[in-house]
C-alpha cells in the first residue's frame, strides 16, 4: 500500500483554495511541528534565519493524505507535488514530507516539476545513514519497498551510491529487482546481492513502509 503524507505550514486565516485529489485537513498553528521542521531543515542546511522565523510564526497547517495501491505508480506522487507547489503560490512557508522526514522551503521547491520523474524522486525520497546502514525513506510514495545496505568504513561510499542508484532506478525507470538477485550502480561499481526483507514496523503505522525493503549485501 502506498501513502502520501504532507504537512504544509502557512499564515492563512481561512483555508486557501487549493484543488487536489488528496484528503486535506485545515488546522490552527502547531508550534511543535514548527520546531521539528526547523530542526530537520537546519540539519540539511536548507533553511535560512528568515524562513525559520516565518515558520515559527505560522498561523495554520494543511495536512494532506492519500492512500493507494499500485507499485511504481506516480499519479499520487504528482498530485502531492502539485499541491505543494500550489500551496507555495498561495503563500505557504514550508512543506514537510512526513514519510521521509524532508523539510522543504520555497527555495527547495523552485525547480520541482511534477511531470519529471527525477523531481518526484528527490521530493519524496531521502537516503539516510546511521553509522552502519544506509537506507531510503519515502519509497511508499510510489508504493515501493525501501532500499537498505549495511556497510563498513571501507565501503560506505559504494553502499550509499548503490542504495541511491537502485531506488532511483525503481522510481524513475521502473526497475524491479529479483529475489534473490544482484545489483551494481555502474559497470565499475561493486556487485551487491539483493534480497527482500519484511517490514519491522507496525502494519497500521502510516509512517512505516508496509512493503519492507530490498537489502543489498556486498559480494565478497
Amino acid at each position: 500500500m502506498g501513502r502520501i503524507i504532507l504537512t504544509i505550514a502557512g499564515s492563512w486565516g481561512n483555508p486557501p483554495e487549493l484543488k487536489t485529489e488528496l484528503e486535506t485537513l485545515f488546522e490552527g498553528p502547531d508550534p511543535e511541528f514548527a520546531e521539528d521542521f526547523v530542526f530537520v531543515a537546519r540539519r540539511a542546511d536548507s533553511i535560512n534565519n528568515e524562513d525559520a522565523r516565518a515558520m515559527r510564526r505560522h498561523e495554520s497547517i494543511i495536512r494532506a493524505y492519500a492512500e493507494f495501491e499500485g507499485p511504481g505508480q506516480r499519479r499520487w506522487a504528482q498530485a502531492g507535488v502539485a499541491l505543494a507547489l500550489s500551496a507555495m503560490e498561495a503563500g505557504a512557508i514550508g512543506v514537510f514530507v512526513e514519510t521521509s522526514c524532508k523539510a522543504l522551503t520555497a527555495h527547495a521547491l523552485s525547480n520541482v516539476n511534477p511531470s519529471d520523474r527525477s523531481s518526484l524522486f528527490h521530493f519524496y525520497v531521502e537516503v539516510m545513514g546511521d553509522g552502519h546502514t544506509f537506507a531510503t525513506e519515502g519509497m511508499q510514495a510510489f508504493d515501493l519497498p525501501e532500499v537498505v545496505a549495511h556497510y563498513s568504513p571501507k565501503d560506505a561510499e559504494a553502499a550509499q551510491s548503490a542504495v541511491f542508484a537502485m531506488a532511483a532506478r525503481m522510481v524513475c525507470d521502473g526497475f524491479r529487482p529479483a529475489d534473490p538477485g544482484v545489483f551494481r550502480a555502474t559497470e565499475s561499481a561493486p556487485l551487491y546481492t539483493v534480497t527482500r526483507t519484511a517490514t519491522e514496523g507496525e502494519d497500521d503505522d502510516p509512517y512505516s513502509n508496509p512493503h519492507g525493503a530490498w537489502t543489498l549485501k556486498l559480494q565478497a
